[in-house]
């Protein structure tokens, strides 16, 4: 009975351990992808926005 209950216990445990554990992976990969597509995001909108910039610079100096 006692053996039967640990087994069981440690098996509910090493479970719940498992399922933590991929719910915490998941978790934080997630959030790592959505930084870096952020992140990703962020550099190219200011890229454009200095190419963009610059060459409204570069047209203003030329024409005026």
């Amino acid at each position: 009975g006692v053996a039967a209950g640990v087994a069981a216990g440690v098996a509910a445990g090493v479970a719940a351990g498992v399922a933590a554990g991929v719910a915490a992976g998941v978790a934080a990969g997630v959030a790592a992808g959505v930084a870096a597509g952020v992140a990703t995001g962020v550099a190219v909108v200011f890229m454009f926005m200095t190419i963009g910039l610059g060459s409204f610079a570069i047209q203003s100096a030329i024409c005026c």
